[in-house]
């Protein structure tokens, strides 16, 4: 394929962090033109053809968007681990924490705090070691055995998906205010 006849229209998470649109304006892409925009306005632009709406992601982070008029809004958005609510980050990041309460004896151990503690031997040093390299993408492995243990009727997994909802429900909230 000759790239340098292809326009390319890019989403990125994150591009809206302090000097992200000028170091990816900075890359030499290969493309006839290049259109950076968030990822949250990608998806946005991709459920409503373009025209005005709203979307909230919820995937290993979370975001509202809202298009009206051509003015843009977001509600959260800021990153983990100080915003994603609701995500699967956010999820994992709580589980994890439970764990290691747990495993101190600061609160009840319960099947997920046992598992997951499992994932790091019962040792805190090695979830400390963990937590040192761990990616948002790392926490939010841990989402599907918070969402399994809650259908299950894990206690603390379900009051980690009950405050999530809570999240979630303020956001949507904010953005049809």
């Amino acid at each position: 394929r000759r790239w340098n006849e292809v326009a390319a229209g890019m989403g990125i998470a994150g591009i809206r962090r302090p000097g992200m649109s000028k170091a990816l304006a900075a890359l030499d892409f290969p493309f006839a033109s290049i259109s950076l925009d968030s990822d949250a306005a990608i998806a946005n632009l991709g459920a409503h053809n373009g025209a005005d709406g709203a979307i909230l992601v919820l995937g290993t982070g979370s975001i509202g968007f809202a298009q009206v008029n051509g003015e843009r809004f977001t509600v959260g958005g800021y990153g983990f681990p100080i915003s994603d609510e609701g995500s699967g980050a956010a999820l994992g990041l709580s589980a994890v924490r439970h764990a290691l309460r747990a495993m101190d004896g600061r609160t009840k151990r319960t099947s997920l705090s046992k598992e997951i503690a499992g994932k790091f031997r019962h040792d805190t040093l090695r979830a400390i070691a963990w937590m040192d390299q761990a990616t948002p993408a790392d926490y939010a492995g841990f989402a599907p055995l918070v969402m399994n243990y809650a259908e299950a009727g894990d206690e603390i997994a379900l009051s980690i998906v009950e405050d999530a909802v809570l999240h979630v429900e303020r956001c949507m909230a904010t953005m049809f205010a």
